[in-house]
């Protein structure tokens, strides 16, 4: 809550158990009679394929309460975030569970899109599950069009960071923004560039980078990655060697304490022998330059793994908002 408050100071962030709520708490918090639509993301990993799924983990659950949260708010849309791992067999149960429960409240779903992220303009191949429903009557959502030009790749998103390189980051991981050339991707991201034209804000690049704290490996370490080819992994450690001319693989979380505080392995960097920094995850995510990760590194990573990248979620954003100008369209010039 404390990075949404940090980042959206205009927006309404509230923290809580979302078993301890009703669909009238987030209405009224948010100062709302109704709304247009639900987002959410129930935590993946009870059903990722990258971590130990468990059919007693109580993460799983979190399903239902967000089919609740919908059946109380009761929005025209609403749009559920996942890992692929939701469609295998071993979670089916949830997901028809939760498709009877809206249908029984007068919703209609779409078919599940499985969507990459390297195929909407973000440099790394990244698969999430989005299912979306629409009150009964409404036009149902279609899945987002992918682009049709190639992604960005690794040098495309963080070369301009290599400036960066010799310097030192402050306490809380921040460096001075004395930037390389960028390409018109990362261009995009340090708010150098117009927005789409959809209507989003763009942000101007601030006066100081965060995230940009170094990993302190070990002088065993860093040859042990220097001799790594690009796009191949490290024997010992398995972290994969970031290819400058393709895209990431997919940018992960790791665990919180009360799971197990696993550290997620973290890409190696095509030309320099460490782990890239969280702002160098940042931008394989398209997350922009103005956004403020926390100052550790393991709580930095954790923010943008868990993410969606922003250039996945503006597509599906506008998709939605196509279904429901058509809906007030219909409204206003019925076919019949």
């Amino acid at each position: 809550m404390a990075a949404y408050a940090t980042n959206f100071p205009g927006g309404v962030a509230h923290a809580a158990d979302v078993g301890t709520l009703s669909g009238g708490d987030l209405l009224d918090a948010a100062g709302l009679d109704s709304c247009t639509v639900v987002v959410g993301g129930p935590p993946c990993a009870a059903f990722s394929v990258g971590g130990v799924r468990r059919t007693d983990d109580d993460r799983r659950g979190l399903v239902s309460e967000f089919a609740r949260i919908v059946r109380e708010v009761q929005p025209r849309y609403f749009v559920m975030e996942n890992v692929p791992g939701i469609l295998l067999p071993g979670a089916r149960a949830v997901v028809e569970e939760f498709r009877q429960e809206m249908e029984s409240n007068d919703y209609e779903l779409a078919k599940p899109w499985i969507l990459d992220a390297a195929d909407f303009g973000v440099p790394q191949r990244r698969r999430r599950v989005f299912i979306a429903g629409a009150r009964r009557g409404l036009p149902i959502p279609e899945p987002p069009e992918r682009f049709s030009t190639p992604p960005p790749t690794v040098r495309d998103a963080i070369s301009d960071l290599e400036a960066l390189e010799g310097s030192k980051p402050g306490p809380d991981g921040e460096l001075g923004c004395v930037l390389g050339t960028a390409s018109f991707y990362a261009s995009r991201l340090r708010g150098e560039e117009p927005d789409d034209g959809d209507g989003a804000r763009t942000r101007s690049r601030p006066a100081a980078l965060t995230g940009c704290g170094r990993v302190a490996h070990s002088p065993a370490v860093e040859e042990r990655f220097r001799v790594v080819r690009p796009g191949t992994p490290e024997p010992v450690s398995r972290f994969f060697r970031l290819h400058p001319d393709r895209t990431s693989p997919t940018i992960r979380a790791g665990t919180l304490s009360g799971r197990g505080a696993h550290t997620a392995p973290r890409p190696i960097h095509y030309a320099f022998p460490r782990c890239i920094t969280v702002r160098e995850a940042a931008r394989l995510q398209s997350i922009p330059d103005w956004f403020q990760v926390d100052h550790t590194k393991w709580r930095g990573y954790m923010q943008v793994g868990n993410a969606v990248p922003p250039l996945l979620a503006r597509a599906v954003a506008l998709t939605i908002q196509r279904a429901a100008m058509l809906e007030e369209a219909s409204a206003v010039w019925p076919s019949n």
